[in-house]
């Protein structure tokens, strides 16, 4: 037996922080089902952008931080698709996002409204830049958030020279394996 087989986990996030998390919960026995707008998670698309060889049969990056689990594709902003999410969540055990925090508010699925409707739900999020603070409503990207923001990408640097690119992800799936 996994030691998360029986749980059920819904996910509202895209590229790498969340999905890496549910991923790991996947291969350790929970349900994670995967909840996309209908155009599906950004990452699916992002493959083409870095030189990787994907199409839309066969996209390695979006495969590392997916596989194990069910996918869905919902309009939340729609009645008939937040019939749908409400379903989800009634006898989900664990909900994590990255999705931004006002975002979530809007639809209802801040941690306050949730609370009210399933008080046995276990609700995480991560968020670039926090919940307080005059940046917490910005979009906390990996090469922003982790690389720019925290100074270790001038730290990486020869100092003759500008910050080098950094390497995609790595800070979310840092943040990923320790959530």
């Amino acid at each position: 037996m996994k030691p998360l087989e029986g749980l059920k986990v819904i996910e509202l996030g895209m590229y790498v922080s969340t999905p890496g998390v549910t991923r790991l919960f996947a291969d350790w026995g929970a349900e994670v089902i995967k909840v996309e707008a209908p155009k599906g998670d950004a990452s699916r698309y992002t493959g083409y952008t870095i030189n990787l060889p994907s199409n839309n049969k066969c996209n390695p990056l979006f495969s590392l931080h997916n596989s194990g689990k069910k996918l869905i594709g919902l309009d939340l902003k729609t009645p008939e698709g937040m019939e749908v999410m409400e379903k989800l969540l009634s006898d989900a055990d664990i909900f994590l996002s990255n999705i931004r925090y006002g975002g979530l508010s809007r639809l209802g699925l801040d941690y306050e409204s949730l609370h009210t409707r399933y008080p046995r739900l276990i609700c995480g999020y991560i968020n670039g830049y926090g919940f307080e603070g005059p940046e917490k409503d910005k979009a906390g990207f990996d090469m922003t958030s982790f690389w720019a923001k925290s100074g270790i990408l001038n730290a990486m640097r020869d100092p003759e020279n500008i910050p080098r690119f950094p390497p995609p992800g790595i800070g979310d799936t840092a943040t990923a394996s320790v959530v």
